[in-house]
């Protein structure tokens, strides 16, 4: 693997041959001159290879090499502006090799595509492409410099996600003339990012005409309307943190109006960086309007623009634009969204109540909840500890701010859930955060979802969760996240229908959830409806191919239509490591091939000795060995492993269910049949 810098002079080849050479030169000795390119080259891990009209370094050795030297590069370019220089850097396959000279040279496609995501930029352009975008944001100091564009077709019509890397001294920052011509000329929409004041702004424009539906909208369903993330149009093009967490806000807000059905997070989000058609946005999330919008911040003022368009035929149905002081980043969201509100009741739902005003903290503490609720969605080890380290900044900066305490808690959850911290640990934490936000602010409706989480998770306390779910959706009708865990709910209980039911509810909000689709399938494979649970699955993998654990429920459709040499070929496509020889172990005994079967059960026991007692029950049951899986059951019950929630419907545990060890069981975690 190297991490590959490509630079081409623009409109090069329209130069005399002199002034060719010439620049080509002066281009050369700027390079080598760079820092960066000397550190490597005194440690042998670059090679340069000339290009014809630029160069393309290949960098062995520390990953930020590349995007290190094109910074050094662009900064020594300022005072010559004659030398008008584009690049382009990814992180792929390049191999070492020799030429006809015996010279040192390199070869790959790691250098291919480093071109192509060049030949997407304008002069002055640094563009990144997603894999080497993905490795500079391990590095917390690259992330304000990253802009998301999205996608660029390139060379053989592949398609390459491309970032845009910017400081507030070099780079450009304009979108690219090949991105630009390729959106729609009949009313294109914003590009995406966020905004500050936007959050509460976005409720404004969507205020005045939800009422008149479309035909993106369901039938008799003109209440609707998708939230697209905001563009950051700040010059340093950093402030996606905070365009996100708005955007964000602005859902929330919307959800807990009665009546309005407002799209879910993760389907919005789905649009992020993307110019697509607003027909086609309506008709793939079945909502009659769109709302978008940019923000853009010049000292301590604030720029915010908002538009609401109709989806049917992309006409604009209003606009409007506000130019604050920012001082108090919530006290310009709390004043716009107060008027909005207003606008709500009165032209769309006609008095009834809008629910719980917003929350107020101050400027500081605000930041620091919005920053943790980006990292808190990556989901991995090392941005769920930045996460839980920014909420507790802002609880630091406001001990009174309820939300920062709610997202705490989801935070901790999800570091036990991945098995990142101990369980006795995690579950402590999650909960003491939990019982604090809703201490301070009993009407919190993701406090609530919280709480019901862990009562249904960890304490198998199937009443308290269902009134944790039930008054979260009380307190904010839309909320997708309170739908999801009342069906899981209801499938733990082995209320199935009810569970189908809710399943398809959170489907209407959030229909570009994978996470909704893969929980249906669950369900309707508990229920007995394998060819639907394969649909939904299918499903989940169309909207994320890399999902986890999906790969492995649609092998166990398989087993259980007997289909075994299909649910193997699925097994090995699971990506996570633990169900991987957990599924493989149950392909290869429905195959027969015992010796394979038990190679699979000794690896998951002897590399995940604890976390997954559940799964090796699974396992030995849907092996016949009765004894085995009854002692790792019990092992699920001392950990406690939450996966046991699931054991009522669970075909793989058929053979034991006549078993009194079965229903004594049932009865120690509530789920009495």
């Amino acid at each position: 693997m190297a991490h590959v810098l490509f630079t081409d002079l623009v409109g090069y080849s329209l130069l005399p041959m002199d002034r060719q050479k010439e620049y080509l030169g002066e281009l050369q000795r700027i390079v080598q001159g760079s820092p960066r390119f000397q550190a490597a080259e005194a440690a042998g891990e670059i090679i340069s290879l000339p290009t014809g009209d630029g160069m393309a370094l290949a960098f062995f050795g520390d990953p930020t090499a590349a995007a290190q030297c094109a910074l050094e590069v662009a900064a020594s370019l300022k005072s010559r502006p004659h030398l008008q220089l584009r690049m382009g850097i990814h992180s792929g396959p390049v191999y070492r090799v020799a030429d006809v000279n015996a010279n040192a040279n390199v070869a790959g496609g790691g250098i291919n595509m480093a071109q192509r995501v060049m030949d997407c930029g304008d002069a002055g352009h640094i563009l990144v492409s997603k894999t080497m975008a993905d490795v500079l944001l391990q590095f917390s100091q690259w992330a304000p410099y990253l802009a998301d564009l999205g996608e660029c077709t390139v060379k053989h019509g592949v398609t390459v996600r491309i970032f845009c890397l910017a400081t507030a001294e070099v780079g450009n920052v304009e979108r690219p003339r090949k991105l630009r011509a390729a959106e729609p000329t009949a009313k294109p929409r914003l590009l995406l990012a966020g905004a500050l004041a936007l959050a509460a702004v976005a409720v404004t424009a969507g205020a005045l005409w939800l009422g008149r539906g479309g035909a993106g909208s369901r039938s008799g369903d003109r209440a609707s309307i998708v939230v697209l993330p905001f563009v950051d149009n700040s010059p340093g093009k950093n402030q996606e943190y905070f365009s996100d967490g708005l955007t964000e806000e602005l859902l929330n807000a919307l959800a807990r109006i009665p009546g309005l059905r407002v799209t879910g997070r993760t389907s919005s989000f789905q649009f992020k960086g993307k110019t697509e058609d607003y027909g086609e946005i309506g008709r793939k999330l079945s909502v009659a309007n769109i709302l978008e919008g940019s923000v853009g911040q010049q000292g301590n003022r604030t720029k915010v623009t908002a538009r609401l368009i109709q989806a049917s035929d992309g006409f604009q149905i209003w606009s409007a634009t506000f130019d604050r002081e920012v001082d108090n980043i919530f006290a310009v969201q709390e004043q716009i969204a107060s008027a909005v509100a207003g606008a709500l009741k009165v032209r769309l739902l006609a008095g009834k109540n809008t629910g719980p005003a917003a929350r107020s903290t101050n400027a500081e503490a605000y930041k620091a909840y919005l920053m943790g609720r980006y990292f808190r969605r990556q989901r991995d080890k090392q941005n769920l500890e930045k996460a839980a380290a920014y909420f507790d900044d802002a609880i630091r900066l406001d001990p009174g701010y309820a939300p920062a305490w709610a997202e705490l808690s989801f935070t901790r959850t999800s570091q036990e859930t991945l098995r990142y911290v101990p369980a006795e640990e995690g579950n402590r934490k999650a909960e003491e955060a939990v019982q604090r936000a809703l201490a301070l602010d009993p009407n919190l409706a993701q406090a609530h979802v919280a709480l019901g989480s862990i009562q249904m998770t960890r304490r198998w306390d199937w009443a308290g969760a269902n009134a944790s779910f039930q008054r979260a959706r009380e307190l904010e009708p839309g909320n997708a996240e309170a739908i999801r865990g009342a069906a899981s709910l209801a499938n733990n209980l082995g209320h199935l229908d009810e569970a189908v039911a809710l399943g398809r509810r959170a489907i209407e909000i959030d229909p570009l959830d994978s996470v909704t689709y893969n929980n249906l399938g669950i369900v309707l494979y508990r229920a007995g409806r394998p060819e639907e649970a394969v649909a939904e699955f299918r499903r989940a993998l169309e909207i994320t191919p890399e999902r986890e654990r999906t790969h492995s429920m649609i092998g166990r459709v398989y087993l259980v239509q007997s289909r075994p040499q299909e649910a193997l070929a699925e097994m090995l496509l699971e990506k996570r490591p633990a169900f991987r020889l957990f599924g493989l172990g149950l392909a290869y005994h429905a195959l027969g091939r015992k010796q394979e079967s038990d190679a699979s059960l000794a690896e998951l026991i002897q590399k995940f000795p604890t976390g997954y007692p559940y799964q090796i029950a699974e396992l030995y049951a849907f092996r016949g060995e009765n004894e085995k899986a009854f002692e790792w059951l019990e092992r699920a019950y001392a950990e406690p492993d939450p996966g046991l929630r699931e054991m009522k419907a669970e075909p793989l545990l058929n053979s034991l269910r006549r078993d009194p060890r079965y229903t004594a069981l049932l009865k120690k975690i509530g789920l009495a049949m």
